[in-house]
């Protein structure tokens, strides 16, 4: 894989309903990053391979155990579907509900070689590799060290919007895209301390956004939650900045320097080692 792996997904995916593992997303989320670099995974002939090895290194897996992890969480897959929500143009429902698989077939394990074979359904196909309306793109290091697989779906949210700055979902309609069943923190207050918070301080902490969430109230009963959303100032390059290009040059330490440059009453070999040992910033060599 590149060195920049790149994740790009249909923002009708993102806002899909569904409710993985940690390990689900994860494995799902670096097969898209396969599957678009290496144009597999799209046909019966050319299934995308997951490399347990590489899987293990980008998400910091035990190594050991990455191989049964990954059968035991790819096989999982081949029995979990997404909900799409689309506007209702016929009848009285607001929403028209489609359920989709995500994966073809159970877990093709090449033997001996520590590699998994995955192919996605058609549905899935469809939102990864026709993008040629509306979709987000982020780096799989965005989200390598999240914990919460809910905090991976809330990010993916935040970065749909993240050149507006702010977003205001619906609470019913957040539940549904997180995947929570209606007993699960069916208090508002609840959702905002175990699922919402927990998500916003892994954002922050481990991706370039910065986020802020607020429930908002309707007629005294919280219906919206608002998300601020700004991205985080990329790190100074110094090898840029005018005024290092403008800085002295490295001087050279031969016996004329050392002569000029010795104190008063310090041996030739005092003001040597003084001397290098102060341009060692500068680089080895000297």
């Amino acid at each position: 894989m590149s060195k920049n792996e790149l994740i790009v997904k249909s923002n009708q995916l993102i806002e899909a309903s569904t409710a993985l593992s940690l390990l689900e997303w994860q494995v799902i989320l670096f097969a898209i990053c396969i599957s678009r670099e290496t144009q597999t995974g799209f046909e019966i002939e050319k299934p995308v391979v997951i490399n347990a090895q590489d899987f293990a290194s980008k998400f910091g897996t035990n190594k050991a155990i990455v191989h049964v992890q990954l059968k035991d969480a790819i096989d999982r897959l081949y029995s979990r579907s997404m909900r799409f929500y689309e506007p209702n143009l016929v009848g009285k429902a607001q929403w028209s509900i489609t359920d989709t698989r995500l994966i073809y077939k159970k877990t093709a394990y090449v033997e001996g070689s520590g590699r998994f074979e995955l192919l996605f359904t058609p549905d899935m196909i469809q939102f990864i590799t026709r993008l040629e309306s509306e979709f987000t793109s982020y780096l799989i290091d965005e989200i390598k060290h999240m914990t919460s697989p809910r905090a991976i779906q809330m990010y993916e949210l935040c970065a749909q919007y993240s050149d507006i700055g702010t977003r205001l979902l619906e609470i019913h309609w957040l539940r549904g895209a997180l995947g929570l069943e209606e007993h699960e923190y069916p208090k508002s207050y609840e959702l905002k301390r175990r699922i919402i918070d927990v998500a916003v301080d892994q954002i922050n902490e481990h991706t370039s956004l910065y986020v802020t969430a607020k429930t908002r109230m309707t007629a005294r009963v919280v219906t919206h939650l608002e998300l601020k959303i700004k991205k985080k100032p990329k790190p100074k390059d110094l090898t840029a900045d005018p005024a290092i290009k403008k800085s002295k040059k490295i001087p050279i330490i031969d016996k004329k320097y050392i002569e000029h440059h010795a104190l008063v009453g310090e041996s030739y070999d005092a003001a040597e080692a003084r001397l290098r040992q102060g341009n060692l910033k500068f680089g080895p060599g000297f």
